[in-house]
Order: C-alpha cells, then sequence, then structure tokens
C-alpha cells in the first residue's frame, strides 16, 4: 500500500505568490504618486520666472495645457464667463473648470476674466458674486479682470452707451467687490478703449491689463502704468489650435 507523499512545494508557491501580489498592491499606487509628484516639481522647475503668458476661453477648444507647459508658458488668464450683450444673462464659460484644473497641474500660474455687460453698480457686483462664485477657494497669481470693451454691434450691445464716468463706476464696483475677498482685482480693455470710454485716473487700486497690438517693447497709445501687455492676438503656442493672445507683465 502506497502512503500519499505531502507536497509542501506547491504551498510554498502559492504563499510567494500572495506575497508578491500583496506587495505589488501597495507598490502600484505608491509609484504612480512618485510618478505624478516628480511631473509636478519637473513642471514647476521648467516653468519659474517665465515672462510669458496666454490668455484662453473655450473658443480655444481643448487645450493640451502639458504641451503648453513645455512650450515655455508661465501663466494664463481664464476666461471664467459673459455676460450677454443683449439680455444680459450671465454666463459660465464651458472650458473654465476644466482649464482651471489643467493649468494647475501643469504648474501655470493663473489669473481670470469676464466679460463684462454690466450697466450699473448694481450689475457690477452681480457680475463680481458670480465670479467669485465660479472661482470658488482657487488660489490665484494673478488678478481677476472685468473685460469691458465694445462689442462691434454699432451700439446694440447693452453696456455699449455708457458715459466714461458709468463705466468707470461699473469697473471700481466690479474691483472693490473683488477685493473684498482677499484677490486683487483690474480691468481689461485696448489702450483707446481705456483712454476714451473710462476715467483711469479714477480708478483706485485697479490693476491695468492693457491691450494694444505694436511691434517692440513698448505701447505707444497707452503711457500709463499697466500690469498685464496683451501684445498680440496671433500667437501660436504649442498644444493650442489656432491663434491665441499672448501677454506679458513689466518685468521683462
Amino acid at each position: 500500500m502506497s502512503v500519499p507523499v505531502w507536497k509542501p512545494m506547491k504551498k510554498t508557491r502559492t504563499n510567494k505568490k500572495n506575497t508578491r501580489d500583496i506587495i505589488l498592491l501597495v507598490l502600484r499606487p505608491l509609484v504612480l504618486g512618485l510618478a505624478v509628484l516628480f511631473l509636478f516639481l519637473g513642471l514647476q522647475r521648467t516653468n519659474s520666472l517665465r515672462n510669458y503668458g496666454i490668455d484662453v476661453s473655450e473658443h480655444q477648444g481643448k487645450i493640451k495645457w502639458g504641451s503648453v507647459s513645455n512650450a515655455g508658458v508661465s501663466f494664463a488668464v481664464i476666461r471664467c464667463g459673459y455676460r450677454s450683450y443683449d439680455d444680459g444673462s450671465l454666463h459660465v464659460d464651458d472650458r473654465f473648470k476644466r482649464n482651471m484644473h489643467r493649468a494647475w497641474f501643469c504648474n501655470i500660474h493663473r489669473g481670470v476674466y469676464f466679460y463684462s455687460q454690466a450697466t450699473n453698480v448694481e450689475e457690477a457686483q452681480e457680475e463680481a458674486a458670480f465670479v467669485l462664485d465660479a472661482v470658488g477657494n482657487a488660489k490665484l497669481e494673478y488678478p481677476i479682470f472685468l473685460d469691458v470693451e465694445d462689442t462691434g454691434t454699432g451700439g446694440a450691445g447693452r453696456a455699449d452707451g455708457l458715459t466714461a464716468a458709468e463705466r468707470t463706476r461699473v469697473v471700481q464696483a466690479f474691483c472693490d467687490a473683488v477685493e473684498a475677498e482677499g484677490y486683487e482685482a483690474g480691468v481689461y480693455s485696448n489702450a483707446w478703449y481705456l483712454t476714451h470710454s473710462l476715467d483711469p485716473a479714477k480708478l483706485d487700486g485697479v490693476r491695468f491689463w492693457v491691450a494694444e497690438y505694436v511691434e517692440g517693447s513698448k505701447m505707444q497709445l497707452w503711457t500709463g502704468s499697466w500690469d498685464l501687455w496683451q501684445y498680440t492676438q496671433e500667437g501660436e503656442v504649442s498644444g493650442i489650435d489656432g491663434a491665441v493672445d499672448l501677454n506679458r507683465y513689466p518685468a521683462d
């Protein structure tokens, strides 16, 4: 009569396999986390101290922010939303949340802008509340800007007929409401509009983001101080299909 032979090696293999699976289960998320950390730190080194930025909205479509970062872009002013020039309704930019999250992940410093059609102080405060709600608790390295400009509709825009004094009060009210929540605030427009359709001297503590498309390193129409200069609307940046606005700040 034969006696069954115990074969412990099979159980040992099972034990080894189980131990290996447990180790892999623990190590995989750790390795992935370290990879993400090294990628983030690498992007920090890539984008430090570069005076080269863009402003974007849903009109740029799906942006490949990793490619944008690798192209040397260090900051982006991202459209939060807009007020319709006809019925005055408020809208969030379709790409706002994604652009904010992806820009942050790729270590691109962020500012925000809102296209205004406010006609009085109350509507300006409403726009500020709308933007602050959309921004949430996001940490911004650049201001929240109110975009004021002619609609190009031959005066059909609801805010096109404001006087310079009225528009100045709108901008100041928006900026005051934003600053009250701890953010820096500013106004965006082209150099001619800022000079003729507002009273810049009466804007207290407001940052200026000026659009003037000229060659060279100095603006011609705008002679006052400025915080951002949008110097072309025909920029090309890897990761963005089509033309994009390019910006710089005075440090360069």
